[in-house]
């Protein structure tokens, strides 16, 4: 989180939303050979991160700003506690839709 908030603090925006638009963008050209989404829901992305701490790290994002979820006008998803339960389990299905994939994969 360190890193992040360095990043908002230099450059104004979001570490994690950059890098959202980015494999989204990547993700919508068709570029499967750079494209490191693993799969995604309307208000959130899984992705592999560019340089991760392990083998098999997926991260799970979500698509919009604390100030602008599509229907709710700004959610913070930052504390599960305070999440409408309707994210809560959109991210649920996303993260089982991820081990399904890691639990093939791996066997």
């Amino acid at each position: 989180q360190t890193l992040a908030l360095e990043y908002f603090r230099k450059n104004r925006c979001s570490l994690y939303e950059m890098i959202c638009e980015e494999e989204l963008a990547l993700y919508n050209r068709g570029d499967s050979g750079e494209c490191r989404v693993v799969d995604m829901s309307r208000n959130f992305i899984a992705a592999v991160p560019y340089a991760s701490a392990g083998p098999y790290t997926i991260v799970i994002l979500p698509r919009f700003s604390g100030s602008g979820a599509e229907q709710d006008g700004g959610v913070d998803c930052s504390d599960f506690t305070t999440t409408p339960d309707d994210f809560v389990d959109e991210c649920a299905h996303l993260l089982r839709s991820c081990m399904v994939r890691l639990n093939t994969l791996l066997g």
